[in-house]
C-alpha cells in the first residue's frame, strides 16, 4: 500500500483529481483520521474537500504512473502544511 498526503484548493481541483483516479485500476481510499471514502466516488470527495489532513491509500505499491499524475495535490498539502507551521 501506499499513502501520500494531498490537498485540494478549489471546485475545479476536486473534478480533476476524480478524472486521474477514475482513469487508474488501483483500488483508493480518501481518509481523514478515522473516516475513509471511496476516492473515485465524487460526492465523497466533495464532503472532504475542507478537511485538513486528507490522506489518500493507494493499495499498490506499484503506482508511480498515478503519483506523478497527482503531484501537483501533493505539493500543494506541502506548500499549506509549511505556511501553517511558519504562522
Amino acid at each position: 500500500m501506499t499513502t501520500v498526503q494531498i490537498s485540494f484548493w478549489d471546485m475545479n481541483s476536486i473534478i480533476k483529481f476524480i478524472e486521474i483516479v477514475e482513469s487508474y485500476d488501483y483500488d483508493m481510499e480518501l481518509s481523514c483520521g478515522s473516516y475513509a471514502v471511496d476516492a473515485r466516488s465524487v460526492l465523497a470527495v466533495f464532503s472532504m474537500q475542507a478537511a485538513d489532513n486528507l490522506e489518500l491509500r493507494i493499495h499498490s505499491s506499484q503506482c508511480d504512473d498515478l503519483l506523478d499524475d497527482l503531484e501537483v495535490y501533493r505539493v500543494q498539502w506541502n506548500l499549506e502544511h509549511e505556511r501553517a507551521a511558519v504562522c
